[in-house]
């Protein structure tokens, strides 16, 4: 799912996976994998909390959320961050007002929380100006823990 309808086109496509155009509302079912990539910052952290519920809610048992963020604890990473950020704002690449981050530990009690069952947090931005930082949560195995 990609609100954003200039991202599809760029997307590598793979044979068992479909892009949609538009918000969780365009598609039904549950899916085994939901992934927000670079994204999750652009929300206003009150609406984080729901969202979270509601991917919880679209994930089969056992499915996997995964977000990839950058890591506010890495300051000089951030400040470098931020400086791109509001220039892509200026140019139009980015959709989106808020610059919402919290640290793996807010974020861990967020996902657990919404429902999740485990929480890992992976840093994968060695070698980039980025602190890039992988999230990874566990829907429940059985759907009567929803």
């Amino acid at each position: 799912m990609e609100p954003d309808r200039r991202k599809i086109f760029l997307t590598f496509r793979r044979p068992a996976m479909h892009v949609v155009g538009g918000y969780d509302t365009a598609v039904g079912g549950a899916f085994d994998a939901v992934t927000m990539l670079d994204v999750l910052y652009r929300f206003p952290t009150p609406e984080w909390d729901a969202l979270f519920r509601s991917v919880r809610e679209r994930l089969a048992p056992g499915g996997v959320f995964l977000i990839k963020e950058l890591d506010p604890e890495h300051r000089a990473k951030q400040l470098w961050n931020r400086t791109q950020e509001r220039i892509s704002d200026r140019i139009g690449l980015t959709l989106g007002e808020a610059f919402s981050y919290e640290t793996r530990g807010q974020i861990r009690d967020r996902l657990l929380a919404a429902g999740f069952e485990r929480f890992e947090a992976v840093e994968i931005g060695a070698g980039y100006p980025h602190a890039h930082i992988l999230y990874k949560a566990t829907a429940s195995s059985s759907r009567s823990s929803q």
